[in-house]
């Protein structure tokens, strides 16, 4: 019985807001991993062109989460904790605001990471993308568990999918170590101030896995409460 009365009070704007407010973070890393191609290529025109989508998916990501923030049901017209869903649509709307700083500080400066460091900066953004791929497939089945009534089923494939993403983060970790390895081994022939910006570059991109991450491990907390 629970089932059916949580899908029909929980079927309006809320559940889509956040469903939509994904599928834009999924967008901006694949935004992402083209604009660090092009910049490694040294195409800032094609980067230019590019920043103007980041910037635009990540102003539609903050429009979102306004828009969910002020018509999320108080009470006990929600399955799960109001303030649950609200913490884990401001940890997920860091990722389109930290894509466009990284952006951003590539394109001002038309900086980009040394050749010697470019494919494993690439591979790095792409697992970032792996990993928003798998919150946004963990995002689409909180529909399916409402309807179940919060099934065990549910629990365990939502609980499994947030494992991966715990996998595909740690991985990140140790791809970070290495990558500043290589970066640390570019610092002799590259301008400090450079440098500078090129780490805070990496460590905005490493904001997306961790993101991902926390975000997964605050809907498992959500959803077994």
């Amino acid at each position: 019985m629970a089932g059916p009365i949580f899908t029909k009070l929980f079927s309006t704007s809320p559940m889509s807001y956040l469903k939509k407010h994904v599928g834009l973070v999924v967008n901006i890393v694949a935004l992402a991993q083209r604009f660090q191609a092009a910049s490694q290529a040294g195409d800032w025109a094609e980067c230019d062109r590019l920043f103007v989508e980041i910037e635009d998916t990540e102003r539609e990501a903050d429009k979102l989460k306004a828009e969910f923030q002020l018509h999320l049901p108080r009470g006990v017209f929600l399955p799960v904790y109001r303030s649950d869903l609200l913490e884990i649509m401001i940890i997920l709307d860091r990722i389109p605001n930290e894509v466009k700083d990284y952006a951003g500080i590539s394109l001002g400066r038309q900086s980009t990471v040394p050749a010697k460091a470019g494919d494993a900066f690439a591979t790095f953004i792409a697992l970032g993308g792996e990993c928003v791929a798998l919150l946004e497939k963990t995002i689409n089945e909180l529909d399916d568990l409402f309807r179940s009534g919060f099934s065990d089923k549910e629990i365990r494939l939502i609980s499994d999918i947030v494992e991966q993403i715990s996998v595909l983060e740690h991985k990140a970790d140790k791809d970070r170590i290495e990558l500043n390895r290589i970066l640390r081994s570019c610092e002799a022939e590259t301008p400090p101030l450079d440098m500078m910006f090129i780490y805070q570059m990496l460590a905005f991109i490493a904001g997306v896995s961790d993101h991902c991450r926390e975000v997964g491990y605050r809907i498992v907390g959500m959803i077994t409460r």
